[in-house]
């Protein structure tokens, strides 16, 4: 029911106004922002996708609220809290409703692998951006290591990590084919849409002020050679450097066979990606992965062909694929 109702709101414009105006006053205001909040946390992960997809950009970027408040977020049976400061209102917002909102397929893998017979037990989040990952992971009491070269990115993350009494490990480099230096290129209003892609960084908004930083960049393997962990589930999310992230790791995949979810837009790199899986006998599928329900293996055709999404790379051993 939820689901048609805020489809209705997204497509009707006065809707969408009426509905927004609402929201906007429950959280400034703070009158019924917990029975608001209750309800969310009973809401479906596709049903929480439509509430980010409806609500997240509400707050102008400088808008300041009224007070300091709280929204809580329930993963499998875990809170966490993410402080809605008054003035970091519009960032505080949306990051709260993207914990489990935005990319809600990639929510519900993470809640199928850690409820299966062989759960991860420890998690590499690659491109962690403001850890939102990471800290479902460790809620869940998963040794987790975020890899984030943006300053502000990471800063925040360390906040919202104490402001949950979790202690998480945070690199703050980039990952890549080989170790090196680089130029790290994102939106001063956006700073989570950092890239060290050169074709990606022609796409953004020309009229927008970007910032460039030097950042160390490092490989997986280097990684798992010097500090000795050894990663159970990749989630790779690097704005179109994903192929070169997964070169610098051929050793760690070969060796010891982690899951992988990756994003994949650039359909240039899919033959690349293909074939680096394919080499240590991996086969790619869509997500989300469901309880109780076979994986659906895509074929090479399939897989050059469909369009952007997210996927994940089971090697062949894998209890997973022992269903299809």
């Amino acid at each position: 029911m939820f689901n048609i109702f805020f489809k209705v709101i997204r497509r009707v414009g006065i809707l969408r106004f009426v509905a927004t105006r609402i929201i906007k006053f429950v959280i400034l205001r703070g009158l019924f922002k917990n029975s608001l909040n209750s309800r969310y946390n009973k809401f479906n992960y596709k049903t929480q996708e439509l509430f980010h997809s409806v609500f997240a950009k509400i707050f102008k970027q400088n808008e300041v609220g009224n007070g300091n408040r709280v929204w809580r977020v329930e993963f499998m049976n875990k809170q966490l809290d993410i402080p809605l400061k008054k003035n970091s209102l519009s960032l505080d917002w949306d990051i709260a409703l993207s914990v489990l909102g935005h990319e809600s397929d990639i929510k519900i893998t993470y809640e199928t692998l850690l409820r299966s017979s062989t759960p991860p037990r420890c998690f590499f989040d690659i491109g962690a951006n403001y850890g939102t990952h990471t800290l479902l992971f460790r809620s869940a009491g998963v040794e987790s290591v975020a890899f984030e070269p943006n300053p502000s990115c990471i800063s925040y993350f360390e906040k919202l990590s104490e402001f949950n009494d979790l202690s998480t490990a945070v690199e703050k480099v980039a990952l890549g084919e080989t170790t090196a230096t680089a130029e790290l290129l994102f939106p001063v209003s956006s700073t989570s849409l950092g890239t060290l892609r050169n074709s990606v960084k022609e796409n953004f908004n020309k009229s927008e002020e970007l910032k460039a930083i030097q950042v160390d960049v490092i490989t997986i393997d280097s990684y798992v050679l010097e500090k000795n962990k050894i990663p159970e589930l990749i989630k790779i999310d690097t704005e179109g450097y994903e192929l070169k992230v997964l070169r610098g790791a051929s050793t760690t995949i070969r060796d010891h066979k982690p899951l992988v979810i990756f994003e994949s837009d650039n359909e240039e790199e899919r033959n690349g990606l293909w074939k680096i899986f394919s080499e240590f006998d991996y086969q790619i599928c869509p997500i989300p992965i469901v309880p109780d329900k076979p994986v659906n293996v895509l074929m090479e055709e399939d897989f050059l062909q469909k369009k952007d999404g997210n996927f994940i790379a089971i090697p062949l051993e894998h209890s997973l694929l022992q269903k299809n």
